[in-house]
């Protein structure tokens, strides 16, 4: 993850910039739970970057339709 970019029109979306990958866009349900996932990736970069540089992190999303 190279950067992560909070939209301010928008509270509940997040940017993802991932090395030598476009950017993608991430909804949440609200305001708190991308602040509590941006947290989450900021503690992985740290936990990683303080032992080692990591070249793959892998992170599953999982969504679900709940019909209309």
């Amino acid at each position: 993850v190279e950067q992560l970019i909070k939209h301010t029109a928008h509270n509940n979306r997040l940017d993802i910039k991932i090395q030598n990958k476009k950017k993608e866009t991430y909804s949440f349900e609200n305001l708190r739970e991308r602040e509590n996932f941006c947290q989450l990736v900021q503690q992985m970069k740290n936990m990683h970057s303080a032992t080692q540089e990591v070249e793959n992190l892998s992170l599953f999303t999982g969504t679900w339709n709940m019909g209309e």
